[in-house]
């Protein structure tokens, strides 16, 4: 977790907290029904792992007013301080445990992916769970971007894609893959949701795009990846001006219970 918190999307970027408020802005609105869903009980123990700039976190404080939240990061200094429910916790996910049976919802967004002992994290997570406590995956799968019919937005989505894989280690899949893990963790009533986003239609999905693309773009020219770096460059230009709309991808969240 650390070395994540050490790349290009680490808290010490000095804009990190308005990517993370991008981010939030752009997936709240499929996590937070979700959640809503679940029917989180006013004296739950609840648990947010990555919890970047809070906003579920929050969400979560309002509905367990009666119970908790811990809201775990590397580095908490974006997370809010001032719910007397909500407990900002240092925590590395990679490392650091909890007592079995410990939350009745652990959730976690856009972190497992970038982890490569994702599948054993996932199994830790779900020992934290009380009996029949869930446990919810939010994820991005951007194989729609991959083959946009757009030359732009394809070469600068396929750059992407694999400059986080290479950097980061990021499997972009693994929020459809993790329903097959949650099986054979023995969770029940295994679910996946899905929320395709549009590219080129000036909304969240072209702002949290752009600010990915352009964290990424000076790294790749730095190391000599000139060619992925134009490519995003040019994904830039058609998201400042966009020739037409397409599907960017699927907002994917992938729940199961104990």
């Amino acid at each position: 977790m650390r070395n994540y918190a050490q790349s290009v999307l680490g808290h010490d970027m000095p804009d990190e907290l308005q990517r993370l408020q991008l981010l939030e802005s752009f997936t709240d609105p499929v996590t937070l029904p979700v959640l809503e869903s679940l029917e989180v009980g006013s004296t739950w123990r609840c648990l947010d792992v990555g919890a970047g700039a809070g906003s579920v976190a929050r969400s979560l404080a309002s509905r367990a007013a009666d119970g908790s939240v811990i809201a775990t990061d590397v580095d908490v200094r974006f997370l809010p301080t001032d719910i007397h429910n909500l407990k900002p916790t240092a925590h590395d996910i990679t490392v650091d445990d909890f007592p079995p049976a410990s939350f009745d919802l652990v959730h976690t967004r856009l972190v497992l992916e970038y982890l490569p002992a994702r599948d054993e994290i996932l199994r830790r997570m779900a020992g934290w769970l009380a009996p029949g406590g869930w446990l919810c995956l939010g994820s991005l799968d951007i194989s729609e971007g991959l083959s946009s019919p757009f030359p732009p937005v394809r070469a600068a989505m396929t750059s992407l894609a694999a400059a986080m894989r290479a950097h980061l280690g990021a499997d972009i899949g693994y929020g459809r893959r993790a329903t097959e893990a949650m099986h054979e963790l023995g969770l029940r009533d295994v679910t996946l949701t899905g929320v395709p986003f549009l590219l080129g239609d000036g909304g969240t999905g072209d702002r949290f795009f752009g600010a990915m693309l352009n964290r990424f773009q000076p790294l790749l020219r730095a190391s000599g990846h000139v060619s992925a770096a134009d490519d995003m460059e040019k994904g830039l230009e058609w998201l400042a001006q966009p020739s037409g709309i397409d599907f960017g991808g699927i907002l994917t969240t992938t729940f199961g219970r104990r």
